[in-house]
């Protein structure tokens, strides 16, 4: 039944995200489909204004979330607009990274993890930052991200108060894994660069019991 494997898995284009941003608008605002018709009209001009600098596969990436929230500062308050952004973007990276890390396809383990963990280095939005630091034992591995180009690339266009939306992912893909036998934590509050620590903490661990 399912058309996707571990090896081949879901791709979330601009149809699908569409679609997961305007069932979250249209609790939300009035006209949903009128501001999603509007972002999509003018998103090839913002993307123009990006630094060059700026990888253009992460652009695709990360350009859409970014023009939705800066749209939403121009109807609403900051803290309203940020509050919207972070209920579109966490089921929207879920989705995306959910796929990413094959959790309809493959069994959920510790060593499964540990293999799309590696991948995701590779292939992942964290290969354009830097990883160091790492520590790896038979149920625990630790390491700092000390440049983040999410966080690099949200400051360029402005809105870097937007980064501790995608922090949060982090929180809700990897703590929902394994719920109840897979942890993940950051070390203690604000140990992000959005938060102003000169590097973010990732800290995975499994019970093995």
């Amino acid at each position: 039944m399912l058309k996707t494997t571990a090896e081949n898995p879901a791709n979330f284009g601009s149809l699908s995200k569409a679609m997961i941003v305007y069932a979250v608008l249209r609790e939300y605002v009035r006209h949903p489909m009128a501001f999603l018709a509007g972002a999509a009209l003018t998103l090839p001009g913002f993307k123009k204004t990006i630094p060059g600098e700026i990888p253009r596969e992460f652009v695709q990436l990360f350009a859409y979330p970014a023009w939705i929230y800066i749209r939403l500062k121009h109807r609403l308050d900051q803290e309203r607009a940020l509050a919207l952004a972070r209920a579109i973007i966490l089921p929207l990276g879920v989705a995306a990274y959910g796929a990413e890390f094959g959790v309809v396809e493959a069994p959920r383990t510790w060593n499964n993890f540990m293999g799309f963990l590696d991948r995701s280095f590779e292939r992942g939005a964290i290969r354009w930052s830097k990883v160091e630091g790492e520590e790896l034992t038979g149920t625990t591995r630790s390491y700092r991200c000390v440049s983040c180009m999410i966080h690099e690339f949200l400051s360029k266009v402005g809105v870097p108060e937007l980064t501790d939306c995608f922090c949060s992912l982090d929180n809700a893909l990897y703590n929902s894994y394994m719920p109840n036998e897979m942890t993940f934590d950051r070390g203690g509050p604000r140990n992000t660069i959005a938060t102003g620590n000169p590097f973010c903490q990732f800290n995975h661990a499994v019970n093995v019991e």
